[in-house]
């Protein structure tokens, strides 16, 4: 694990490694937090650099992609940072067409139909070469952070990359992905292979380029079944894991952690902690303490995000840390990975250059603000509490003789 000194390209020296050291299953001073949703959505500043050109060509931009890595730091004291880029940027490097439209989402004009579509796929061992976009926008963002936090890489896994491909785009059922498994084994196996094939170098490469953990999102785990998942994708994760790390060694490279996060893939909680990974992943919808059960206490390592569909405004994402940090501490739950969109109308903090040095008296303002809203909430109440005992002495003595009296007061006060 690289925590000090500089890397082979003279990257900055590291000053913040709790994110590392949490990922390496190492103890702790404070949980860790990193925003898994990139710069993205979220953040005026991110639409106004998105505005100039479309999606992937922002992807192709290193300098554009790094400034989208960099800006939540400038407002969030976070204790990683994760590139800027795409899953789909691996079926383009192997020659699919992929646009990205406004309102839906990803799309490929000619996805894969037959078997013999596997035939317009590029060699994935060129598949490294055509994305040195990625690894340079991935070494300059490694300088510009000047050491400030850990840099992420990423890659999606080889069956979410297929549904991607055979769908044409997104799927709430993956119904033409799934018919492949069941009627096309044969060739979904081949283009597993491919996938996996070109994924390898492509995260050995992010690695060389200045990346100090990996993940991998193998995001439609959930539209598979326990047999399903341990025949199409199982292996093809684990295969991921051995080669990268094998691959990492044989260059010389600082071994890095590497994370899966299998969205909805609770059903394969022990065999993905099994899997060569350091970190595994759990969605919103997995209970820790289950997890850790499950898993025999692997789960000292497996990290939660929070629900990605949920709408918060952006102090509540400092309440969440703070409760989060008081509640699980670093001692089984190392690293909390925000996976939210943030509602655009409550960024309450400015781009500054708060480093983590200064999160505990942001922090302290925080739990002010959530006093204070206690506080107006205890107010409420005693007021409400002021008004029923006024109303209830304005009607009088009341006895048990005259239990009408009573009961008509009361609900007189209710209505």
């Amino acid at each position: 694990m690289e925590t000090n000194g500089l890397g082979s390209q003279g990257f900055p020296e590291l000053k913040n490694d709790t994110f590392l050291r949490a990922a390496w299953g190492e103890d702790t001073d404070y949980t860790p937090v990193w925003c898994m949703r990139q710069a993205g959505r979220y953040l005026p500043e991110f639409k106004e650099t998105r505005a100039a050109q479309d999606f992937f060509s922002t992807c192709r931009s290193p300098e554009a992609c790094c400034e989208l890595t960099l800006q939540p730091l400038r407002r969030f004291p976070l204790d990683a940072a994760i590139i800027f880029s795409d899953i789909l940027v691996v079926p383009q490097a192997l020659g699919m067409e992929v646009t990205m439209v406004p309102g839906k989402g990803p799309s490929f004009p000619e996805p894969l139909r037959e078997e013999r579509d596997l035939e317009r796929l590029r060699d994935p061992a060129a598949v490294a070469s055509e994305l040195g976009y990625v690894f340079q926008a991935i070494t300059l963002t490694r300088q510009r952070l000047a050491g400030r936090v850990p840099l992420i890489g990423f890659a999606g896994a080889p069956w979410t990359l297929m549904t991607y491909m055979i769908e044409g785009g997104s799927s709430s059922t993956m119904a033409q992905a799934k018919r492949w498994l069941y009627q096309k084994p044969q060739a979904s196996h081949q283009l597993l292979r491919i996938l996996t094939d070109a994924l390898v170098p492509y995260l050995v490469g992010q690695v060389a380029a200045g990346a100090q953990a990996l993940q991998l999102f193998e995001s439609h785990a959930g539209h598979l079944g326990p047999q399903l998942f341990n025949k199409f994708a199982l292996p093809y994760v684990r295969d991921v894991a051995k080669r990268v790390k094998a691959r990492v060694q044989e260059a010389g490279l600082a071994p890095v952690p590497m994370i899966i996060f299998a969205k909805d893939g609770h059903f394969a909680l022990e065999e993905l902690a099994q899997a060569g990974y350091e970190v595994v992943g759990l969605d919103w919808t997995v209970a820790p303490e289950k997890a850790r059960r499950r898993s025999d206490g692997w789960c000292r390592r497996c990290w939660t995000t929070l629900g990605h569909s949920v709408i918060l405004p952006t102090w509540a994402m400092d309440s969440i840390l703070i409760w989060t940090q008081n509640t699980w501490g670093p001692l089984w739950m190392p690293c909390i990975n925000t996976h939210v969109c943030f509602d655009r109308t409550e960024l309450t903090h400015s781009p500054s250059t708060t480093t983590n040095k200064d999160d505990v008296s942001r922090r302290i303002k925080i739990l002010e603000l959530e006093f204070s809203i206690w506080f107006h909430v205890w107010k409420i109440f005693a007021l409400t509490l002021s008004s029923f005992l006024a109303s209830a002495a304005s009607m009088g003595p009341l006895s048990a003789s005259s239990p009408s009296h009573r009961s008509s007061g009361i609900n007189e006060y209710i209505l």
